[in-house]
């Protein structure tokens, strides 16, 4: 096979069917593919190479090799022992076929590796006139060396300093990349040669896998997809479709994530760009869309209220699979997915929608456990007002101006958003501002007056009992806002009356073993894992996996 031209390049992957630390691991199928496929595909995918050989000892794996048009090659007992080294495989593969060139050895428990990155350390060798080429990672800690047994470890640096501003590398061979000339192999029997050259790998390239926490890191990111939620926030509609996706979306960071931002105000994307995440605004849906149709494994979340069959059909026809949260509207019946936590319905058997409180989505900070206090027993009751961040019907000025001349009561108006973030401000905290202010607040506070969406289940957490005064019709359909969950329901704002609050306030003022049932019935109410639950709905649609839609 011996080749005249002198730069033909050749590559070699070695896949040997036993492994100490992870049994089994270059079969292991990750993503469709067992995992020495994702290194065979971006050696073919990289176009460098005259040939690629796969040696492995598996039969299964080289009946795979076979069959995707890679030739095996087969190993003498010398270069399939346990001392074996890579040098000796290359070696062994340059006499066999007799060829000339350079050779590339590539990992396969590197297979985050990219046929990007095999041509870029290809441009390096030919650039820098290299004998041999291995790939590295940069190392940032402080480390020490044990030169024997027994013997005391030495640091092997000269001052300890931060390591964001040290001038000396440390670099790590991760065996994803190695080129080695032809002669220097006949000559050496060696990988490396006299003008070797180091490659830096990307740093999400970078994985070594040696045991079991390693493949279940490379597994993930080799599933790797795109989730773009699609929102709705303004001062109209509020703020918690916004936050609720950003739950879900900080739980996904390992996927590519966008948001698409329709109908929005700006402080959705001042809240987005302060908690790192792409945002782009809607104006043509299918076109935005367009851009990722080489994409498989790709999810679009719509949060938007309730859908038209458009919303659905369009990302449908790009490949997309869809998932609505709280979506009442007539493209739900033609979504992948449906989480409706807040609505009855009477779609509850459908196989496609998950309703009830396992599929809570709540912030961090309400999924921590914690609960209020001893039950109201002071001279006031403590209330804390509190009407989303938008709050179009000016909710909290209006209880704020009722309660704050009663004697018997002590109340605290939460801040609307336009009041959290003056222009230009970035906000701070995950994922909302203030969210330990928040938190102290309703810890510290008797009964919690609010409108009906999400601000009543993460207040349900605590065991906060709660007042509720509808801001529309919509929340008047929220399945959350009974007796039997700790919540007492008013009705909508324009038919409640001053009294009716204050008259129910007072019972709660004067009945303390009342509120603290309702403080009980609440924290009962709800299941705090809903968010994960959401998440490995994604995850299954992502992977076409089935996954348990009822719980």
């Amino acid at each position: 096979m011996r080749s005249s031209e002198a730069n033909d390049w050749w590559a070699i992957v070695p896949a040997r069917a036993g492994s100490r630390n992870v049994p089994g691991k270059n079969s292991r199928v990750v993503g469709g593919l067992p995992l020495v496929g994702w290194t065979l595909n971006a050696a073919r995918q990289s176009g460098l190479f005259r040939e690629t050989f796969l040696s492995t000892d598996d039969p299964v794996l080289r009946i795979w090799g076979e069959q995707h048009g890679y030739k095996n090659l087969q190993r003498t007992n010398e270069v399939s022992n346990d001392t074996a080294t890579i040098a000796d495989l290359t070696q062994y593969l340059v006499t066999l076929y007799d060829l000339d060139g350079v050779v590339a050895v590539l990992q396969p428990t590197s297979p985050l590796r990219t046929a990007k990155s095999i041509r870029a350390a290809q441009r390096q060798m030919i650039e820098t006139e290299a004998d041999s080429l291995m790939s590295v990672s940069r190392g940032h800690s402080l480390t020490w060396l044990i030169r024997g047994k027994g013997m005391r470890p030495e640091p092997m640096f000269e001052e300890r300093v931060n390591r964001q501003i040290a001038e000396d590398q440390i670099l790590v061979e991760n065996g994803a990349i190695q080129f080695v000339k032809s002669s220097v192999l006949r000559e050496t029997g060696q990988m490396i040669g006299e003008r070797h050259e180091l490659f830096l790998l990307p740093a999400e390239e970078c994985s070594d896998i040696d045991d079991e926490q390693d493949f279940l890191a490379a597994s993930a990111a080799l599933c790797k997809g795109l989730v773009i939620f699609r929102i709705t926030a303004n001062q109209v509609v509020g703020s918690g479709h916004l936050f609720q996706c950003l739950q879900i979306a900080s739980q996904m960071r390992h996927h590519d994530v966008l948001f698409i931002l329709k109908e929005c105000d700006e402080f959705a994307r001042t809240i987005l760009s302060g908690e790192g995440f792409a945002h782009e605004n809607e104006d043509d849906l299918d076109h935005l869309l367009s851009r990722w149709d080489s994409v498989s494994n790709k999810v679009l979340v719509n949060d938007i209220l309730d859908t038209s069959l458009d919303d659905i059909r369009i990302p449908h026809s790009r490949g997309f699979k869809v998932v609505c949260v709280e979506d009442l509207g007539v493209g739900a019946s033609e979504a992948d997915w449906v989480v409706n936590a807040l609505y009855r319905g009477a779609d509850l058997n459908s196989s496609r929608v998950s309703s009830g409180p396992s599929w809570t989505v709540l912030r961090p900070e309400f999924r921590m456990g914690l609960s209020c206090g001893s039950p109201h027993k002071g001279a006031q009751l403590r209330v804390l007002i509190l009407f989303g961040g938008t709050d179009p019907a000016n909710l909290a000025e209006r209880f704020t101006d009722l309660l704050s001349p009663k004697k018997w009561i002590t109340a605290q108006t939460w801040p609307r958003l336009n009041e959290l973030f003056p222009p230009g401000q970035q906000p701070s905290g995950v994922p909302s501002p203030n969210t330990a202010d928040l938190l102290s607040a309703m810890l510290s506070s008797d009964v919690l007056l609010t409108s009906g969406g999400r601000t009543v289940l993460e207040a349900a957490s605590l065991g906060l009992p709660t007042v509720v005064v509808a801001q529309n019709e919509r929340e008047d359909t929220h399945a959350h806002l009974e007796n039997s969950k700790g919540v007492t329901y008013l009705g909508l704002h324009e038919k409640v009356m001053d009294s009716t609050v204050l008259d129910t306030l007072r019972e709660m003022h004067e009945n303390p073993e009342s509120l603290q049932a309702q403080s009980e019935r609440s924290k009962r109410s709800l299941d705090i894992n809903g968010v994960e639950r959401v998440v490995l709905g994604i995850e299954s649609l992502l992977r076409d996996i089935d996954f348990p839609r009822h719980v």
